[in-house]
This record gives C-alpha cells, structure tokens and sequence, in this order.
C-alpha cells in the first residue's frame, strides 16, 4: 500500500510483514521503520529496517510501561536508531 501510494517509507507493527520481505520488495531508499518490544525483535530487524520504535516506555491508557531501565537496556546492544514511544 505505501509504494502503491508514492509513500517514502513505512511503519511496520509487529503483526505486520517481517522487514525482511519488505526490504526485498522496495526500492533502494525506502525508509522501514518497525515497532518492537524485546531485544529479539530489535535484533531480527537489524539490516533491514532503517529505525525501530520501542515503548510505550511510560504508562498510558490500556498499555503497561517498559519503563526508562528497561529502554535503556534494550537499545544498548541495538544495531539500528531506536526511537521511545509513550
């Protein structure tokens, strides 16, 4: 749907197609972003998603915190920019 719309890019939840197929689908240049929530699924998207997003890392309505310790320990070993969320 992204390329079919002209996007630069797309968010991919972790219901969604793996960043590895749609890196294979894409031109060279089309951002991948990811949603995660453990250090597995940050280190499965390394080389092939462009960025992650991790959180909600404070509470919010109907969703429990990760927490500032636990974002902070999940993105040290990461390979790609993680962004918090929440």
């Amino acid at each position: 749907i992204a390329l079919a719309a002209g996007a630069a890019g797309v968010h991919l939840t972790t219901r969604s197609l793996s960043p590895e197929i749609a890196r294979r689908t894409v031109p060279p240049g089309f951002l991948i972003g990811i949603s995660t929530h453990t250090a597995e699924e940050l280190a499965a998207a390394a080389g092939f998603a462009d960025f992650a997003v991790c959180g909600p890392v404070f509470e919010t309505p109907g969703k429990t915190a990760i927490g500032l310790e636990c974002f902070a320990e999940l993105v040290r070993d990461a390979r790609l920019p993680v962004f918090a969320l929440g």
